[in-house]
């Protein structure tokens, strides 16, 4: 993932988060974490070491898209696939923000022309408005 497609996101951090892709990372590196709780992470680790994933960190980069959790540095490499899918379809999106804006901006002008002359009675009254 590019540092410019990072940016992009708002990271918080958690000792325990479930990606999107279902795999649950945890901080082993901190101690947030309820009495045991840290104990019964590593158990399931080593049960099932791609599902239970902990960094030595002391918390786990998460951020949201769409509603679903996704973990930094997360197996599934999510970021890197939504990155490659929108910069591959770059064109149709320059052109689909080129055609929103003017559409946009259209309805602002209409707007702004239907509503030149109206007062809002905020002005009335008051020394030196027009």
């Amino acid at each position: 993932m590019t540092t410019e497609f990072e940016k992009l996101f708002s990271w918080g951090g958690t000792p325990q988060a479930q990606c999107g892709c279902g795999r649950v990372h945890y901080a082993s590196g901190g101690d947030f974490m309820e009495e045991g709780e840290l104990a019964g992470l590593e158990a399931k680790h080593k049960e099932k070491p791609d599902r239970y994933i902990p960094t030595t960190d002391d918390s786990v980069g998460i951020t949201d898209v769409f509603g679903v959790t996704h973990v930094w540095n997360c197996p599934c490499h999510w970021a890197e696939q939504m990155e490659r899918h929108l910069w591959s379809r770059r064109r149709e999106i320059i052109a689909y923000y080129q055609a929103r804006t003017q559409r946009e901006l259209k309805e602002a002008n209409e707007n702004a022309a239907a509503l030149a002359g109206v007062s809002n009675g905020r002005d009335e009254g008051r020394a030196g408005s027009a």
